[in-house]
């Protein structure tokens, strides 16, 4: 039985399309270069923000890596998040089963926090974590809070929007339900084919698979 629910943040518990694109283009142009297309970004698109950099120069300037990353978490900061619309009422059901649930999430560690505690959701939830660097894995993150909560990993399910989500919850051992509804670039049907992992249209979809695991 699962006992305990991994939430993605980005693009999974958080509709923030609008906000990535804005934020891609205002660290673009922060570190000299053009805006970007949207279409052209969604091809380019990849998880996490250091792959998505390199695709975006052709990784012909790590040397300004830090100054884009500063910039794209600038661009969020001065935001308040958007919750998905059935967020505060996949989390209530879940809660509602006596279950527990956090938030695992690779944005930067002293910044998320206060942006969930910003929404409804902070009342359901059992924590939150946050990446304490910008390429901290999200495998150890989520290796690491199994150990912190006494959770085998078949206890466990990561809900997420991306193929690193997947990845992540199949090294450590932990179930993963996929839900890109509001992701910026929606995984295709060949990648979902590639992993084999349940898809979901909502998050209250995703809850009744979890509950059913």
């Amino acid at each position: 039985m699962i006992r305990h629910i991994f939430w993605d943040w980005n693009g999974t518990l958080t509709d923030d399309a609008a906000l990535l694109y804005e934020a891609v283009n205002t660290a673009m142009t922060a570190i000299g270069h053009p805006r970007v297309p949207a279409e052209q970004l969604r091809v380019r698109f990849a998880r996490p923000l250091s792959a998505l950099f390199g695709r975006l120069t052709d990784d012909r300037c790590q040397d300004k890596w830090p100054a884009w990353h500063a910039a794209f978490v600038a661009a969020h900061r001065e935001t308040q998040p958007v919750l998905t619309a059935d967020a505060p009422a996949a989390l209530q059901r879940w809660h509602a089963a006596d279950r527990t649930q956090s938030v695992l999430s690779r944005w930067p560690g002293d910044d998320l926090p206060a942006r969930v505690a910003a929404t409804a959701l902070l009342p359901y939830l059992d924590g939150v974590r946050g990446a304490g660097w910008p390429e901290e894995p999200k495998e150890d993150m989520l290796r690491g809070e199994l150990v912190l909560r006494k959770l085998d990993p078949t206890q466990a399910v990561l809900i997420g929007d991306t193929e690193e989500d997947a990845a992540a919850a199949r090294v450590v051992g932990a179930a993963v339900i996929l839900c890109d509804a509001h992701s910026f670039a929606p995984i295709g049907n060949q990648t979902s084919e590639r992993w084999r992992v349940p898809r979901a249209h909502s998050l209250r979809a995703a809850v009744d698979l979890a509950l059913a695991m």
